[in-house]
Parts: C-alpha cells; structure tokens; sequence
C-alpha cells in the first residue's frame, strides 16, 4: 500500500500528464528489459511525481506522472549510486535504467522492492530508535553537494517556506501536534 496516500487527500493530487498502465510498464520493460518482462507485475500505488508497479518479488517500477517529475528521475538515476554506499539505510538506487519508448516519453527506473509497513499505518514499535535511525540517516545525507550538480529549482530557504508551512499545518489540525512542530520549526 502506497504510503502518502493517506495525506493525498489533504491537498488535490496534480493529474496525470500521462497515461500509465501495466500494459504501458509490461511493454517498456519487452523493448528494454525483456530479461525482466515476465515477471509479475502488479499497480502498487502513485504519487504526485510517480507511479508504481511491483515486479515480481523482489523489483518495483517507478515512472514519473508528470514532465515535472521527469527530471527527478534522471537525477535519481544518476546520483543515488553515488550516495547510497554512504547512507546508512537502503534508498532505492536503480537496479535498471529505462528510457523513453512505448509512447512514454521519460526515463523510469526499476528499483529494489523495500518491504515493510506505511509508518503512518503501522508506527514503529520503538519510536525512539526509529527516530535515532532516521536522523542519522539525515545527518549522512546532508553533505556538501559536488561542484557539478545542477542546482534544485525547488530549494528555498526555511524562512521563505515559514507561510506556506504554517497554512499546511492547519490542515493537519489533530493529526499531528502543531504547537511542537512550531516549536521545532522555530528552533
């Protein structure tokens, strides 16, 4: 079950630019993964950037929904090689790159299945620990980018983003605790 499918509802989701289907995935995957193609495949969610499909056991398919979302991809595939190895948990590098075809027209990735439960469905069961491994998690990945990274079109400092996150929060009145993310957020 996709995670963030819970909070889709709290701000409409941006449509499909594109339509993505098995069938669309299943013929990718034969004009450029035939070795991958007969294995199962099964719709396993979307987001705003990507929708998803199982592949077998142990693979998922991620392609992006929105021209938007293309360019994440492609950094994805390019740069998550780089970072994982440094990172003390698993994220999803590309096992498999795909390209443009079938009528799509971005690049998608096959990526390893990660099993385990939505932490908005099923919390952890030592909250603590989980927060211990996530900030060290944070603290790994946030590093000084190389020289030859494009810049995100998309970062903004915390004081810009101050409105924008406050009036998100409203929304989320007696889901989450607004005076301690204040609180953090003003720390």
């Amino acid at each position: 079950r996709y995670c963030s499918h819970r909070f889709m509802t709290l701000q409409r989701m941006p449509a499909a630019e594109v339509p993505i289907d098995a069938t669309l995935v299943r013929a990718l995957l034969q004009e450029q993964h035939e070795d991958l193609s007969s294995l199962p495949l099964v719709e396993a969610g979307e987001g705003w950037d990507n929708k998803l499909f199982r592949l077998g056991d142990e693979l998922l398919v991620r392609l992006p929904r929105r021209q938007m979302a293309a360019a994440l991809v492609e950094h994805e595939q390019r740069w998550l090689p780089t970072l994982a190895p440094h990172l003390p948990l698993p994220v999803p590098t590309p096992v498999r790159v795909g390209r443009r075809g079938c009528g799509f027209p971005w690049s998608w990735s096959v990526v390893p299945w990660f099993a385990g439960e939505c932490a908005l469905i099923q919390p952890p069961r030592d909250l603590a620990s989980a927060a211990a491994d996530l900030g060290a998690f944070l603290r790994s990945l946030h590093q000084p980018a190389p020289a030859d990274v494009q810049a995100n079109p998309w970062r903004a400092s915390l004081e810009s983003r101050t409105p924008l996150m406050i009036e998100r929060l409203q929304r989320l009145d007696g889901i989450v605790d607004r005076a301690a993310v204040v609180a953090l957020w003003d720390r």
